[in-house]
């Protein structure tokens, strides 16, 4: 048991490393469960005379959950002082999946004061236009999508989209009142089969199929933010129904960075809200935006948590 242990964190660090497709339904679990695992195949292992063994067993294990799990970085963060409401915020970006248009759950986001408001299953028109009279007044607008929408302070300009994208995201050019301008765009892609039975071939076709799916959708999304200009700040963020690290954030990098493994603090997985296991709930951004704090807050009317994003403008 403690060989086969040895080997499974072996061929797992490969998976999380490389994130292939044909191992999609293994990296779709969260890191810690494969750490368990891994821990309680050691203890079965245990005896006197394999003892070193086990505990070298036990350090690869402890590797492999450090380098892969953003958690314990993040959990430690939220031990330290947050910074102080002028140095972490210029700007406050909050995401929420609204759980099939509950405009209860999109109501939520007025209680952390955002600047932006990024929505995805989004409730109708006409409740999404009210928040934004709600949260910003005169100074605010909106743009209403089929599933994602953006509410802000300021000036919003939507960008032309066909139907086929306007399924899935909403892109828009925000002037804000202090005179900065952010290209912002609200996303949810393809729901993957949250299926667990590895011991099924259709379960193994289903997650690289789901995957393909995705990065599709990421292509035409990366494609879009191609013609936004190099100075302009960007803004991408929603509900990516795909775990942190997994292979479709290629699509953003390097010019976008996941501003939760960059600041985050606490507990940030997203889903499900009750006990929330992956972090598929994100708020990416160039770097005119320094992330200073992101968090994830449980909520009230959704199956997810909300992620709510401080950031500072770069003095660069």
């Amino acid at each position: 048991m403690t060989g086969v242990s040895a080997l499974l964190c072996l061929g797992l660090t490969l998976c999380y490393w490389r994130r292939p497709d044909a191992f999609a339904a293994v990296t779709i679990f969260p890191v810690g469960c494969w750490f368990v695992l891994g821990l309680l195949l050691t203890a079965w292992g245990w005896n006197r005379s394999l003892a070193r063994q086990a505990k070298w067993v036990g350090a690869m294990w402890l590797g492999f959950l450090l380098i892969f799990a953003d958690e314990p970085r993040s959990l430690l963060r939220a031990l330290l002082p947050p910074p102080s409401r002028d140095e972490a915020r210029n700007l406050r970006v909050v995401s929420l999946n609204c759980s099939a248009g509950d405009p209860l759950a999109a109501a939520e986001v007025a209680k952390w004061k955002p600047d932006v408001v990024l929505l995805q299953e989004s409730p109708s028109r006409a409740d999404v236009e009210r928040l934004a009279r709600r949260l910003f007044g005169k100074e605010g607008d909106f743009l209403w999508g089929v599933d994602g929408s953006i509410l802000a302070r300021g000036r919003l300009t939507p960008r032309p989209l066909s139907s086929a994208l306007r399924n899935y995201f909403v892109q828009a050019r925000l002037q804000l009142p202090q005179g900065q301008e952010a290209e912002v765009l609200s996303l949810r892609l393809m729901t993957p089969p949250f299926r667990i039975d590895l011991w099924s071939p259709s379960c193994w076709e289903a997650y690289p199929h789901n995957r393909q799916l995705q990065r599709d959708q990421m292509g035409a999304i990366r494609e879009q933010l191609g013609a936004v200009p190099d100075e302009r700040a960007l803004i991408v963020g929603g509900d990516f129904n795909a775990p942190q690290g997994d292979a479709i954030f290629g699509a953003l990098r390097p010019r976008l960075r996941d501003s939760f493994s960059r600041a985050g603090r606490g507990w940030g997985n997203t889903i499900i809200n009750d006990f929330p296991a992956l972090r598929i709930d994100q708020i990416w951004a160039s770097e005119a935006l320094q992330p200073r704090s992101v968090r994830a807050h449980q909520t009230q009317n959704s199956d997810h948590r909300a992620v709510i994003a401080d950031f500072r403008w770069s003095t660069k």
